[in-house]
């Protein structure tokens, strides 16, 4: 196909590069085997809404973020069939976040939002659902594309 493809994880459980793209109104989920280069695309819509931000966690979990509802969510996918498999956190406010990584330290997706010229971290439990938001302003310019090392 010819849709732009992004949101790029890794699942060490199958050996495939996980990512998303967009056509004719629908998400799918893109999987690419490193072994061989076979590919497959998963349909996987919400019945409001849309996902973004693709997320893979160290034990292969594979989350996204639903934008376009109240309450934003988080909300676990099934990798081998499109479908939610559970809401993992109902989002308390509603400014959009962005730029996910995954810490396996602390078993969170970290991601950040904007609100009234102050930039926060958010951080969402994937265990518990436990959301964390933390004001992380520079003293000049301002914090994007966050980054996590993940030993």
């Amino acid at each position: 196909h010819q849709n732009y493809l992004s949101d790029f994880n890794f699942d060490a459980s199958t050996n495939e590069i996980v990512c998303d793209y967009s056509d004719s109104g629908n998400t799918y989920i893109y999987k690419i085997n490193v072994d061989n280069g076979q590919t497959t695309s998963i349909q996987s819509n919400p019945a409001a809404g849309r996902y973004e931000n693709w997320i893979m966690s160290a034990d292969n979990r594979l989350f996204t973020y639903k934008d376009g509802v109240t309450p934003h969510q988080i909300v676990e996918i099934d990798k081998t069939n499109g479908n939610v498999i559970n809401v993992i956190a109902d989002i308390d406010h509603q400014n959009y976040l962005s730029d996910f990584n995954f810490d396996a330290s602390t078993n969170e997706i970290i991601c950040n939002y904007s609100n009234n010229d102050s930039t926060y971290i958010y951080k969402i439990n994937v265990d518990n659902g436990q959301t964390t938001s933390i004001q992380s302003n520079p003293t000049a310019g301002r914090y994007e594309n966050w980054i996590t090392k993940n030993e």
